[in-house]
């Protein structure tokens, strides 16, 4: 059901439920005039008239009773609704909670290897850069040992034992140095190797905090949806008791107005003063008190205002007159 506004649910329930009580209140003051002026001697020919007004009064009040109800019908659809997205969204939350704890969990978990893989590319920087001096150094003393060995090749006179220790010390010395290259190009790929690891354990890293920020975020807008069900269902949860407390009264209005016809159908009227309206009136006060307080709308209270307080007034003013007349006639009979 398209969700509907707590004010759209105060105007259509004012729209439906206003006009037919109006139209009843304006016939029940139409029936206390006619019993003003109807001649106590002849009352009884106009016993069905009588009892027609107040069964199109109580219709009218019948169909205010309805239109409450279906009003009260639309906001409990309403509210099961929203109940229903509150659970849904609840236990969505849940699960993205959950679901950023383990997010939180493995993203701890990178930075640690993110952390070990920068901390051994240090190391491995370290150990390729004593490893390129060490090269350099053993690439040094080779070329040095190959200057000596090439100045003494020319010294004929020079005994035959020094051109062979040359040439052993330059073998030595070469050695040394392609030790020393395997040793650089093994640090070099260690080096490459945890650089590798550190850049992608670094682009994981800054995948999971986009993820968590993500997830928090849709978890903070999650709670604020809720709030706002949670504020809806308040509402509504007090527009439901505002209107049921109306639908009672109309309902009350209804079995009187029931009530008296019953009566004028059961026994001939003899006379004006066996019709007093004392409680409806009551109820009639208590309905409009409660629909300029649901109300909150100066188009309904301006209405009532103007419409069916003057109602109520006249209707006051004629069951005062009612009661005088039976007074004066000492037939007095107050129906409740």
């Amino acid at each position: 059901m398209a969700e509907v506004s707590i004010n759209e649910y105060k105007s259509k329930f004012l729209e439906a439920v206003f006009l037919f009580l109006k139209e009843g209140v304006d016939t029940i003051d139409s029936l206390t005039v006619f019993l003003l002026a109807v001649d106590k001697e002849h009352m009884e020919q106009d016993h069905e008239k009588i009892r027609k007004m107040i069964e199109e009064a109580d219709q009218s009040m019948s169909k205010a009773e309805t239109a409450a109800q279906c009003q009260l019908v639309m906001v409990d659809e309403e509210y099961l609704g929203l109940t229903r997205e509150k659970g849904s969204l609840e236990c969505e939350r849940t699960n993205k909670t959950t679901e950023v704890k383990n997010l939180k969990t493995t993203l701890a978990s990178r930075n640690t290897i993110l952390e070990n893989s920068r901390h051994a590319l240090e190391i491995a920087k370290r150990e390729r850069q004593n490893a390129q001096q060490n090269l350099d150094q053993e690439r040094a003393k080779y070329q040095e040992e190959e200057i000596k060995r090439n100045i003494g090749i020319g010294l004929l006179f020079i005994p035959l034992i020094g051109p062979i220790v040359g040439g052993t010390m330059i073998g030595v010395y070469q050695a040394s140095m392609n030790n020393a290259m395997d040793v650089v190009k093994h640090a070099e790929a260690a080096e490459h190797k945890w650089g590798n690891e550190a850049s992608n354990y670094s682009s994981k890293v800054t995948k999971y905090k986009d993820l968590v920020i993500n997830m928090e975020k849709e978890i903070s807008n999650t709670n604020s949806v809720l709030e706002e069900i949670d504020s809806k269902l308040q509402q509504l949860s007090q527009k439901r008791i505002a209107i049921a407390d109306v639908q009672e009264k109309l309902r009350a209005a209804t079995n009187f107005l029931s009530t008296l016809a019953g009566r004028v159908k059961v026994s001939e009227v003899q006379t004006r003063t066996v019709l007093f309206f004392d409680p409806l009136i009551t109820i009639l006060e208590n309905i409009s008190q409660h629909i300029v307080q649901l109300s909150g709308n100066v188009k309904y209270q301006l209405l009532f205002q103007q419409d069916i307080k003057p109602m109520i007034n006249k209707l006051e003013e004629s069951n005062l007159k009612l009661k005088a007349i039976s007074k004066d006639e000492g037939l007095a009979m107050q129906f409740y």
